[in-house]
């Protein structure tokens, strides 16, 4: 991991979501669940623990789940009123 970042670094680009999402920010380590970290759902984000140094990543997703369910209600109803007329 340490070569993706300093070719990120480098070449200036982003390490896409993913991947950056798999590794740990403090010591550098590959994540892997139940192996060297542990995956939790804590007041709406992800709470991603590494074993090897103790840091928790914390990753919200309470936004995009409201705002799916903003869409399906606007799309429920589009349809009632669609339906009535």
């Amino acid at each position: 991991m340490s070569l993706a970042r300093k070719i990120s670094k480098k070449y200036n680009t982003k390490i896409p979501d993913n991947w950056r999402r798999s590794y740990c920010k403090n010591c550098y380590k590959f994540l892997y669940p139940s192996k060297n970290s542990s995956v939790r759902l804590f007041n709406g984000e992800v709470n991603i623990k590494c074993h090897e140094c103790n840091q928790i990543m914390k990753i919200p997703y309470k936004k995009r789940e409201k705002r799916k369910k903003g869409e399906l209600k606007l799309s429920i109803t589009l349809s009632k009123k669609r339906n009535d007329e």
